[in-house]
């Protein structure tokens, strides 16, 4: 099962995830559906839109409770709460105020209201003794920075390696006292790396003058045939053909990229200094910022399948038979091609949010050259922004959990944040062929030349594993 091993550190990576398998047992829900109590809390948490407790049935697991939150989608429903309120957890799981409103947040802080009403309820319920959150895709990055500050205090969202502090009137009381209530554990599900992180990948490079954003650059147009991209009609339906780069190609994209984020940053810096000055052409409170191409645009990554393919190294595999073991080696993707010119070549890719929420949120710098390999992303700089994952699971160390998805495109991201975390109690299994809802991809199947149901229950694997990671520590 395991690959012979050619070095005392790999040993020791292998003999420590072994381990860490032997005491994670398989588990199974306990409970049927119709025997978990749902209450809608009325009134409703505060800095939320709605939110739902589901209690099951007093059992050796009920006293953990866990918050479920997304940075700008609803969670209220969200398979995890009914997965894991069968297996015998207490989950609150709610709908952000911000659903859709996706980017009108100046930063996570804005969500911290709702998360310390979240954490404080459970904490208040009868019988809870443990709190963990919770944060799938984008909801990793919101929960973690939440971990961060609850354990570190603001001077962890306001260093001076931020492009923008946070602010903080939801963080901290009058007399300047952290009012965040403490959690126990972290787990996210198949991270995004941070708002910003996903503004700076999506960024079109082909748009060399946002006043005529459909006349693209071709030498730096993904989409171009005769830079390698075959073609929307070949990326969907049976033909799943990803695109084919040239190297010399590749890194002039990814210089154009990180250039063009470079100017959007450095005119937003200029447009808040002119606010700051009292600039009698802008609004006083600010402005706004309209970039095209900044949404679901040029994303190569989900274009070029050898990109961010494979994990460094051995992982734990949770397999479409429902075992969990240590991989042989490194995990690949088996995503199909998903980013589509029609979407990038729409007003629907246009960002417009208040400058404060660029800033905060969506801005993010450079610290060297930026490429994309088959198992790295590099030269970001993830200090620059509070939605970096990256950099706030550097400030924490609760038990911490990783669960991604290998029919996705962040299994190289989630090991990035696996890497940088410090906890000394932290895990990292990846799911085979679910896609970033969880469930199975049956595309990925069907192009390996597998049945379509191949992977089977991929969520029941991930809740499964999820609920045993829990239950050996609280």
């Amino acid at each position: 099962m395991i690959a012979i091993l050619h070095n005392v550190t790999h040993a020791a990576a292998i003999i420590a995830l072994c381990l860490l398998c032997a005491n994670i047992t398989n588990a199974a829900p306990i409970f049927d559906e119709n025997q978990i109590n749902i209450e809608v809390l009325n009134p409703n948490l505060a800095g939320t839109h709605r939110a739902i407790l589901r209690t099951p049935p007093q059992n050796e697991k009920s006293h953990i409770g866990i918050f479920v939150m997304h940075a700008f989608g609803g969670s209220a429903d969200n398979r995890v709460c009914g997965g894991l309120a069968v297996r015998g957890y207490t989950m609150l799981c709610a709908d952000t105020e911000f659903m859709g409103r996706e980017g009108s947040y100046q930063g996570y802080e804005e969500h911290a209201l709702a998360i310390t009403a979240g954490v404080a309820h459970l904490r208040n319920a009868p019988g809870i003794t443990t709190v963990l959150l919770y944060g799938r895709s984008m909801g990793a990055p919101m929960m973690s920075f939440y971990a961060n500050v609850q354990e570190n205090g603001v001077s962890a969202c306001q260093d001076q390696r931020r492009i923008i502090g946070c602010e903080t009137e939801n963080l901290i009381d009058a007399n300047g006292d952290n009012k965040l209530p403490a959690i126990d554990g972290l787990i996210l599900g198949d991270a995004h790396l941070g708002d910003a992180l996903a503004t700076f990948t999506y960024m079109d490079p082909a748009i060399t003058d946002v006043a005529t954003p459909h006349r693209r650059e071709r030498s730096v147009d993904m989409y171009a045939a005769e830079n390698g991209y075959p073609g929307d009609d070949q990326v969907v339906g049976p033909h799943f053909s990803d695109a084919e780069y040239s190297q010399v190609f590749l890194e002039r994209f990814l210089d154009a990229q990180a250039d063009r984020n470079a100017r959007v940053l450095d005119h937003a810096s200029q447009l808040l200094e002119r606010v700051k000055a009292g600039d009698a052409d802008l609004y006083p409170d600010g402005t706004l910022m309209v970039v095209p191409g900044a949404e679901n645009a040029a994303r190569i990554f989900q274009a070029d399948l050898d990109l961010l393919r494979c994990t460094k190294r051995p992982h734990i595999f949770l397999t479409h038979d429902g075992r969990h073991d240590v991989s042989d080696g490194p995990i690949c993707s088996v995503r199909v091609p998903s980013a589509r010119l029609s979407r990038a070549d729409s007003a629907a890719s246009i960002v417009h949010v208040p400058l404060r929420a660029w800033l905060g949120a969506r801005a993010l710098r450079t610290d060297g050259p930026y490429r994309q390999t088959e198992n790295d992303l590099a030269g970001i700089d993830y200090e620059s922004s509070n939605t970096s994952t990256v950099a706030n699971v550097r400030g924490i160390t609760k038990p911490l959990l990783l669960v991604a998805n290998s029919g996705h495109y962040f299994i190289v991201p989630n090991e990035i944040v696996f890497d940088n975390a410090a906890s000394e109690d932290k895990t990292f299994a990846i799911t085979e062929g679910s896609v970033h809802a969880g469930t199975p991809c049956t595309g990925c199947a069907e192009a390996l030349g597998l049945p379509s149901d191949h992977y089977g229950d991929t969520l029941g694997h991930a809740f499964d594993f999820i609920d045993g990671w829990i239950a050996a520590r609280f």
